[in-house]
């Protein structure tokens, strides 16, 4: 307790388990697997306190034929493979593997003679070069930029936004299309200033308004996290508090939506102080990127270059 005295809160605490049908833990915070493999959590709270406990079931597979990993991504799936006891599914034939990766690389089923050639071709690297033609056409760009265009919600709210929406889904596939890499991608998006027109990346806050909002946005599509939890108490999963939900916040708010052409605004970066207020504690926090305290901003420098830079830098976990 706050006065450093100890006291059993086991029959006082809440116990939720994040999947039911794998464990469910009763009013003492005993957890009763119910045979299930895979990983569960279960969130203990204690007024405003929580904690979470994540236990592995595995499914005791034998795992002795474990491919070797082609990539980054594959020795992160097998660890966890491992971990889960969950051996990988056998290699597919050529037809299956030209099938699902046309599909997942192009959107497309392949073409009869794109089928032909490839089951046709004896090359052991047949499947790698498949891969890389497949990058390098224009399927690609134009099925990853649906994509994107949704993730970044680029949608026309009414007719006058018709031009805008064609224009960032066009900056979007161009950047796909050339191989741009995704750190200057990201900082384009977030540190967009001008018009649609002449920087189609500042659809982007025409169509995610408010500071929280983009924040939010900001923090699920380029860092993966949700954050919403955190504007009203610490995040019950992550290590996120309020101060760093209102101190990523501040980042945004020296953004101004000014009238440029008829009909259309231009969103420029404010010279005024950044900052956003926590209603729990009442306190204006400014520009700061967790675990690192606020910023020591010069009069006038727009403090989204240097959550750009936080963003996309390596050490970033």
């Amino acid at each position: 307790m706050s006065d450093g005295t100890s006291r059993d809160i086991t029959r006082a605490a809440l116990y939720e388990s994040n999947d039911e049908s794998m464990a469910e833990v009763d009013l003492l915070g005993l957890v009763k697997l119910r045979g299930k493999s895979g990983t569960v959590s279960v969130m203990v709270r204690f007024r405003e306190e929580m904690a979470v406990f994540r236990a592995t079931v595995p499914l005791g597979a034998p795992m002795e034929n474990i491919p070797a990993p082609h990539s980054l991504i594959d020795t992160h799936v097998f660890a966890k493979l491992q971990t889960l006891g969950l051996p990988p599914s056998e290699r597919c034939d050529d037809g299956t593997f030209l099938r699902r990766v046309t599909v997942d690389i192009a959107g497309r089923l392949p073409s009869l003679e794109e089928s032909q050639a490839f089951l046709a071709d004896e090359s052991p690297a047949k499947r790698s070069q498949l891969i890389d033609r497949l990058l390098e056409g224009s399927s690609y760009a134009d099925f990853f930029a649906g994509k994107w265009a949704s993730i970044l919600r680029n949608q026309r709210r009414n007719d006058r936004h018709r031009p805008d929406t064609y224009a960032f889904h066009e900056w979007i596939r161009q950047s796909i299309r050339a191989n741009k890499p995704y750190d200057q991608f990201v900082r384009e998006i977030l540190t967009a200033t001008g018009t649609i027109r002449d920087n189609p990346p500042v659809a982007w806050y025409r169509n995610v308004g408010g500071d929280k909002e983009r924040m939010q946005d900001m923090g699920q599509i380029f860092l993966g996290i949700r954050l919403q939890c955190a504007q009203c108490h610490h995040h019950p999963y992550e290590k996120w508090s309020q101060d760093d939900y209102y101190g990523l916040s501040a980042f945004f708010t020296t953004l101004e939506n000014k009238p440029a052409r008829p009909g259309e605004g231009a969103f420029l970066h404010r010279s005024k102080t950044a900052q956003a207020k926590n209603p729990s504690s009442e306190e204006n926090i400014g520009p700061a990127l967790p675990g690192r305290g606020s910023l020591d901003l010069s009069p006038g420098e727009d403090p989204r270059q240097i959550l750009a830079d936080w963003v996309i830098g390596p050490e970033n976990p």
